[in-house]
């Protein structure tokens, strides 16, 4: 059931729009595009070229309308409103689908920020970014437990992933989710974008590798978060060790 706040937000938002349309009725007909649909397109559309590339045109628009107050203040913050009105259901839907990581030994602020960033990153609907996050998180979290069972750095986190097995930190199932982590995020770095269910299996082995490496070692990895991992890791985890 969504929040008082959210509800109270989205209903004047509507009845906003609702008075927007009927301001823009000529006679009895409608324009096809109130003003109000037309800024947020226009606000749309300068913040899309503000995020990547921009051109002359949307350029020289955007220095212009800077000069006229806070008019592009108002544009881009309904702009905005609006886009996490309708991310948040989705979002709220993910946070709730995610299983706490319980740690018995506390990892350092830096490992903590870096799977607290790939998990937000998720929740906020970035895919591509949470899985690059994911496999820095990796990286540092297992590095923090295996520096002081290995003298060397191994070259590769595949190999780091092997030496935990190895040495006993990961058991056999999170080893390979910390190897599938990799060549996941590896894929999506270097050939192509991600889907939120991709995204959402890498963080799901994550946050396993991360409960084995901090939490109790006979607590099994069972994240609601896993939703097609075969596909982004390529090789099949076995049908009766999925949570």
């Amino acid at each position: 059931m969504p929040g008082a706040l959210f509800e109270y937000i989205l209903d004047k938002v509507e009845e906003l729009e609702k008075y927007a349309l009927e301001e823009s009725v000529s006679g009895e007909k409608a324009q096809d595009d109130s003003p109000a649909e037309l800024w947020g397109d226009l606000a749309s559309f300068l913040m899309g070229r503000l995020h990547g590339i921009s051109n002359e045109v949307a350029a020289e628009l955007t220095d212009h309308l800077r000069k006229k107050g806070d008019l592009l203040d108002g544009w881009f913050a309904d702009a905005y409103t609006r886009d996490m009105l309708e991310r948040i259901p989705k979002m709220v839907a993910r946070t709730k689908g995610l299983a706490s990581i319980v740690a018995v030994t506390t990892p350092s602020k830096a490992t903590e920020a870096l799977i607290r960033g790939a998990t937000q990153t998720y929740v906020f609907g970035f895919w591509d970014a949470s899985m690059a996050l994911c496999r820095a998180a990796l990286e540092q979290a297992l590095w923090e437990v295996m520096k002081e069972k290995v003298k060397n750095k191994p070259e590769s986190l595949n190999a780091l992933s092997k030496e935990a097995v190895w040495c006993g930190t990961l058991d056999k199932l999170t080893g390979e989710l910390a190897m599938l982590v990799v060549r996941a995020a590896n894929r999506v770095l270097h050939e192509k974008g991600s889907t939120e269910s991709e995204a959402r299996g890498v963080l799901w082995g994550l946050r396993s590798v991360t409960q084995r490496l901090y939490g109790n070692k006979k607590q099994p990895a069972t994240n609601p978060t896993y939703s097609g991992f075969r596909r982004v890791g390529g090789r099949a985890l076995p049908r009766g060790r999925r949570p």
